[in-house]
């Protein structure tokens, strides 16, 4: 088994649909189903050898799932989940906030938005979020419709204006952000930006091979892009691309 770390133990679990996996802090793995009806439990922990640990519900329309070092874990939600109806209660799903925060045992911490306030929090809403990634415990994520960069941290929410729009991946070092992909012939995109005070500033990019935007696998953890296809597993991190940059930048 993989995660975006590189090759991992081998074990064999069922699968049912698209999933999301990832390690939790303790070796166990998550894997996660992307849809799920309500109260159902889509999210399933494995010991190394393969053993079902425990099974809860992490809400419909999972995009991304993330474990931090802190032993929480952090889910993304495209927007069948963010705009899906009521429970059967009354009550708004999980899902509806965009980006959660939950215990390794599947109770919920924190939640985003809320559908009193539209789902905004300090003018930043999600319609889908495209690309989640986490720096230590420390969340941040790119969301439609006006794809904000985002960093949630101790519950903190601060975000930056971004032009740059349709990215599934992110990686972050310091005040550097990479965003990956986009739509159209833009699948291939890597922009590297330089945070200010408000906004993001595009300071360069590069193009992955075409036969590699179509990846399998675009993804981020911390300062590392992750890109899997063509056979193929590729690790960009951050500082990497800002040489690159500068290099090109000479000519």
């Amino acid at each position: 088994m993989r995660d975006e770390g590189g090759e991992r133990d081998a074990i064999e679990v069922p699968l049912d649909g698209y999933v999301h996996f990832d390690r939790l802090v303790d070796a166990r793995w998550l894997v996660v189903s992307a849809r799920a009806v309500d109260g159902e439990n889509n999210a399933r922990v494995y010991t190394t050898d393969g053993a079902v640990a425990g099974a809860f519900t992490l809400g419909d329309g999972i995009e991304h799932v993330r474990c931090a070092p802190d032993g929480t874990i952090w889910v993304g939600y495209f927007d069948e989940g963010v705009f899906a109806g009521s429970n059967e209660d009354g009550s708004w799903p999980v899902s509806s906030a965009g980006v959660a925060r939950f215990s390794s045992d599947g109770s919920e911490l924190w939640r985003f938005g809320t559908r009193e306030n539209c789902g905004a929090v300090d003018g930043v809403s999600i319609a889908d979020c495209y690309a989640l990634t986490l720096a230590g415990d420390t969340a941040w994520f790119c969301s439609y419709t006006d794809f904000p960069i985002v960093r949630i941290e101790h519950g903190t929410v601060r975000h930056w204006r971004n032009d740059v729009t349709g990215a599934k991946a992110l990686a972050v070092d310091g005040d550097h952000v990479v965003l990956a992909g986009g739509y159209g012939d833009q699948d291939g995109r890597v922009v590297l930006l330089r945070l200010g005070d408000e906004g993001a500033e595009p300071i360069g990019q590069v193009y992955i091979r075409a036969e590699r935007s179509r990846a399998r696998l675009l993804a981020g953890r911390g300062a590392t892009l992750h890109i899997a296809g063509d056979g193929t597993w590729t690790r960009l991190d951050v500082a990497t691309l800002r040489a690159i940059v500068s290099e090109f930048s000479k000519d």
